[in-house]
């Protein structure tokens, strides 16, 4: 009797030993697009989520889990030599739809149940600030892509003031989670765009030849950008309004994701606009006619825009 008795007590031990060991591997889990059906859609169901992009294991775009349970946390990293598109979805930079993923970038998220989205995460390319709860503050420059300056009650600023500088793209997206709006001062920003209300998220992308932030409201639509950003989906839209008066020569990113298309539509006879040749297979500067869409499809194995008839 002591011997089954001894024999059960070992089998419940093995058990409960590989159901622990069963739990920590189901919340944790390394993952590449070959292991997820080869997709760039991370699933759902870890606490831990480290996600690896490469030569042989590329997805051309990556998306965060879309049900995920209270701190979360995902890590998604590159070594590829192609570039891919990572989503923004259900973050704080949701507006700006995908930003350019490249060797040897790492980023970072953890979800936050009370906001219901992805928080960035501090490193590499990203930049994470809380706000000072004092009646203005200014956001230091950096060199950092991503920006997520987050204000709640009790850290809150009444105005915020943009750096003088970022780097070209760069996103900054002011997260107010306060009951207070905020007023955002920055060159480039008109006065009708500066007021970033309580519960709103306020995102903001940088033109480094004119030295100035933009506001974003739609995802897939942007204003004329001497050199345009690599797409934030796979198809953007540039369209001139009579206020756009600069600049009047467009370049096309260097690198997107193969098949991202462009589309150009001028809307008003006040202004000449071209596209010009470069990262093209133009030879010469495209004349933007008034009124009728023009399209480019990038070309991966070519890494050229090719324009649609």
């Amino acid at each position: 009797m002591s011997n089954i008795k001894t024999s059960s007590f070992r089998l419940a031990a093995a058990l409960a030993a590989s159901l622990v060991s069963f739990a920590a591997s189901a919340t944790e889990a390394d993952l590449s697009p070959p292991l997820n059906g080869g997709s760039g859609d991370m699933p759902s169901g870890y606490s831990q989520l480290n996600f690896f992009i490469g030569d042989g294991y590329w997805a051309p775009e990556l998306r965060l889990p879309v049900a995920p349970s209270a701190n979360d946390r995902v890590m998604a990293d590159t070594v590829a030599t192609f570039g891919a598109r990572f989503r923004l979805d259900d973050t704080a930079f949701a507006v700006a739809g995908g930003i350019a993923f490249n060797s040897p970038d790492t980023l970072r998220f953890a979800w936050s149940e009370g906001a219901r989205k992805w928080d960035l995460l501090p490193g590499g390319k990203a930049r994470v600030l809380i706000g000072p709860n004092r009646p203005e503050d200014r956001v230091p420059a950096s060199n950092h892509a991503l920006t997520q300056y987050t204000m709640e009650n009790g850290r809150h600023a009444g105005i915020l003031h943009l750096p003088a500088w970022a780097p070209e793209h760069a996103l900054l997206s002011v997260s107010n989670r306060a009951q207070w709006g905020t007023t955002i001062v920055a060159d480039g920003v008109p006065f009708e765009q500066r007021a970033c209300k309580g519960g709103q998220d306020c995102t903001f992308i940088f033109d480094g030849t004119k030295q100035q932030w933009s506001k974003l409201e739609k995802r897939d639509v942007i204003r004329p950008m001497a050199q345009l950003p690599f797409p934030s989906a796979s198809r953007v839209n540039v369209v001139t309004r009579a206020v756009d008066v600069h600049p009047l020569e467009m370049t096309l990113p260097a690198m997107a994701v193969h098949g991202d298309v462009y589309t150009f539509l001028h809307t008003h006879p006040n202004d000449t606009y071209q596209v010009m040749p470069a990262h093209t297979s133009m030879t010469t500067a495209l004349v933007l006619p008034e009124g009728q869409e023009v399209r480019f499809r990038f070309n991966r194995p070519m890494t050229r825009w090719e324009k649609i008839d």
